[in-house]
């Protein structure tokens, strides 16, 4: 909206905004949306915020449904020189957390982000402090990566936790006509064995 880029115009503006997968696992997790209209929008922002001077930061909180494309995620966030902000190892629902998934899952996840972290060769500066520092975006983006393959390394075997997963897919699908399994196929057999209906 124009009026509201004019208004903000004048100012120092810090934009976050949020996003689970940069595919369509994103349609499902934020349901309502469509991933090539989020993505439009992200680049349309982005370059806007290039022109005023604007720090912009991906805002992620990664599930037990979106932790294994996170390595698209940061990615995206590296080759469009984006901060990513994670907003938090997700707490609740309990039932979400990446640490209910069983552990070759998890593990998955876990290679896959520490791959990406590897494939960068960027040397470890230390702790950054200022996570919205824009000359550090790369560094932030390895430390803030390395937090997850951390998490995924040493959170608790929660899987006890699956059949209220399943059943909170079910209740979630009754009302939407989707199918979590069209974005993640893998997941079929362990989520069917604990009462997904699909």
């Amino acid at each position: 909206d124009q009026e509201i880029i004019e208004l903000l115009r004048p100012h120092q503006v810090h934009l976050g905004l949020s996003l689970e997968s940069v595919n369509s696992l994103n349609d499902y997790v934020r349901w309502g949306s469509t991933i090539s209209q989020v993505l439009d929008n992200l680049e349309r922002w982005t370059e806007l915020a290039r022109e005023l001077d604007w720090v912009v930061s991906l805002r992620i909180t990664p599930t037990a449904l979106s932790v294994r494309d996170l390595d698209q995620v940061y990615e995206y966030a590296w080759c469009n020189n984006l901060l990513i902000e994670s907003c938090n190892f997700i707490h609740e629902p309990a039932h979400l957390r990446p640490s209910v998934l069983p552990r070759e899952f998890k593990q998955q996840a876990r290679d896959r982000l520490q791959h990406w972290i590897d494939s960068k060769n960027l040397d470890d500066l230390g702790t950054i402090i200022n996570i919205r520092d824009t000359n550090r975006t790369r560094q932030v983006l390895i430390q803030d990566a390395k937090s997850y393959v951390h998490y995924l390394d040493t959170a608790p075997d929660e899987t006890a936790l699956l059949y209220k997963l399943a059943e909170y897919l079910n209740l979630l699908e009754s009302g939407r006509n989707n199918c979590i399994l069209d974005h993640l196929p893998e997941y079929a057999d362990t989520l069917r064995s604990h009462g997904y209906i699909k």
